[in-house]
């Protein structure tokens, strides 16, 4: 059974509306329960106060091309794997099986991001092992946040809600990890 952990919303969503600055003040407090397993990894579903945040699956298939399908010209303006849309659905299940097995794997994180009913993407969000360059940029350890949003689900804010959510839970992880068993925060 997975472990629940809630953390309260310390800021409300609205004070960020217009904000384009991921610093550590915007990522406090987007999320407002999760669900955890074992795993040393992130989570598999995290709820935020008005998205779902789930890991992609190829069950999820059809909801993702309705997004991307219907976004075309939008996607394709400025994400690189929109140039191959549209896909046949079984091409789109086998890359989200893919997706999801590196998600297992700790190796790679992306998540659909769905409305709170889970009846409609609006998009995905995710953090993935950066190029060498940003590495080199940066230093070992560096994650690269990513997102993209079906064009009529853009200038409401979900962007920015979605990839608070992931970088302040993978920051949350990273601080459990390295704090040595006895410490206090």
């Amino acid at each position: 059974m997975p472990l629940q952990l809630s953390w309260g919303v310390r800021q409300s969503i609205s004070s960020y509306s217009g904000n384009r600055q991921f610093g550590r003040a915007l990522l406090n407090g987007f999320f407002t329960q999760t669900t955890v397993t074992s795993s040393p990894s992130l989570p598999s579903a995290v709820r935020t106060q008005r998205l779902l945040l789930r890991r992609q699956h190829p069950d999820d298939a059809r909801l993702i091309k309705e997004a991307v399908d219907t976004s075309l010209e939008h996607l394709q303006a400025s994400v690189a794997w929109a140039q191959a849309a549209p896909e046949a659905l079984s091409v789109l299940q086998t890359r989200l099986a893919a997706s999801a097995a590196a998600f297992d794997a700790g190796e790679d994180w992306t998540f659909s991001i769905l409305d709170q009913a889970s009846t409609r993407v609006l998009g995905g969000v995710g953090l993935h092992q950066p190029e060498t360059a940003l590495v080199t940029l940066v230093g070992p350890g560096a994650l690269e946040a990513g997102y993209w949003l079906r064009a009529d689900a853009t200038g409401h804010g979900y962007a920015t809600e979605a990839t608070a959510c992931v970088v302040e839970l993978e920051l949350h992880l990273r601080r459990d990890r390295d704090r040595p068993p006895n410490a206090t925060i």
